[in-house]
């Protein structure tokens, strides 16, 4: 096994970057700020990514990824979701029809469960869309 740090300075800016490792070209891991100075070649050969903690930043990182939702469970059914955007999708559109809010690149709003359903009622509003102007 092979192991690349791209980042592990807990902070960015300069020559620091964020946690990211990659293990055998093909399982990246966090994809934090490091994730930046792989190749798109490297990029390409990528094909299992390991998210550790909820830093949705990172995952907006990963190439092709225009948007990222993480669900919270509350404990009474619902699930509180947080909403990041690139900006080519107005993420408060979405959780404006939860009753949520926030602004165009990250947002929040609270979805009944279970996950299964949460997950499927955030996806299909997303894929409805609404383009940033």
């Amino acid at each position: 096994m092979q192991i690349r740090v791209l980042g592990c300075s807990g902070s960015i800016g300069g020559e620091c970057r964020t946690t990211a490792f990659l293990l055998d070209a093909d399982v990246l891991i966090d994809a934090g700020t490091g994730v930046g100075d792989l190749t798109l070649d490297e990029l390409c050969k990528v094909d299992h990514i390991l998210i550790s903690h909820s830093h949705l930043d990172h995952v907006l990182s990963i190439g092709g990824v225009e948007v990222a939702a993480f669900f919270r469970e509350l404990g009474d059914g619902r699930y509180r979701v947080s909403l990041r955007s690139k900006g080519k999708l107005d993420v408060a559109h979405v959780a404006e029809t939860f009753g949520g809010g926030g602004h165009e690149c990250a947002s929040g709003c609270s979805v009944d469960g279970p996950l299964t359903d949460a997950v499927h009622q955030i996806l299909a509003r997303i894929r409805r869309g609404s383009s940033v102007q």
